[in-house]
């Protein structure tokens, strides 16, 4: 830990066309890892100041649900860990969705 914390590199926020680039590849991969069309993510929340991994789990997140659950409306909040392991306590009796075709 001593070594990680002494020589960890800094990294520097992504900028819009980094965001913007990632984003359309994400899209491509993804909708050919589900053989599908993912719909356009609204872009106004492009924040550099969060992480790149923030950005793209948001994106696979709402093509999941948007695949799995087609004409729900999806919305976002970020919430830290203890309130996600309480929500996880609520949707334990819950089916996994069936795959439409």
């Amino acid at each position: 830990m001593r070594i990680i914390e002494r020589e960890a590199v800094a990294l520097r926020p992504p900028t819009k066309e980094t965001l913007l680039l990632t984003y359309e590849g994400l899209k491509r991969i993804h909708g050919s890892a589900y053989d599908w069309d993912p719909p356009a993510i609204g872009s106004a929340d492009l924040a550099t100041s969060r992480a790149m991994r923030s950005h793209v789990r948001r994106w696979i997140n709402e093509w999941d649900l948007k695949r799995l659950y087609p004409g729900a409306t999806v919305q976002h909040r970020r919430a830290g860990v203890a309130a996600l392991l309480r929500r996880g306590s609520r949707t334990r009796g819950m089916r996994r969705p069936t795959r439409a075709r």
